[in-house]
């Protein structure tokens, strides 16, 4: 094999060194971690958060278009959704699987009226 000089150890004999190194990566790891989560929260501007039973389409559709908002769904639940839900530039929906009803829009016609 090689020749070794006077004192030197393999590698696998620093145990120091592999756990220094250990730790580095472990490190690195985390804010890599840490960096991506940032980027991906600041997204928004502001957080509205939507709690069960909330007629959604209103409260999206009546948002400021200027200002990138995360509407924060409570779920799992029921939210109502009757008219075409319209997110603006920034805007994100985010949380749990819910359940939507879609409802027809009211109709003009008078249900009490002989056709």
């Amino acid at each position: 094999m090689g020749s070794k000089s006077v004192g030197e150890e393999p590698l696998r004999s620093h145990r120091r060194k592999g756990k220094t190194l250990k730790h580095l990566f472990e490190l690195i790891g985390l804010t890599m971690i840490v960096v991506s989560s940032a980027v991906f929260w600041m997204g928004a501007d502001r957080v509205v958060p939507v709690t069960c039973g909330q007629d959604l389409d209103v409260i999206v559709n009546a948002d400021d278009p200027t200002i990138g908002t995360r509407f924060q769904l409570e779920g799992p639940c029921t939210y109502t959704v009757d008219t075409m839900v319209e997110l603006n530039e920034g805007d994100e929906i985010a949380g749990p699987e819910g359940s939507f009803i879609e409802r027809a829009p009211p109709s003009t016609q008078n249900p009490q009226s002989p056709s």
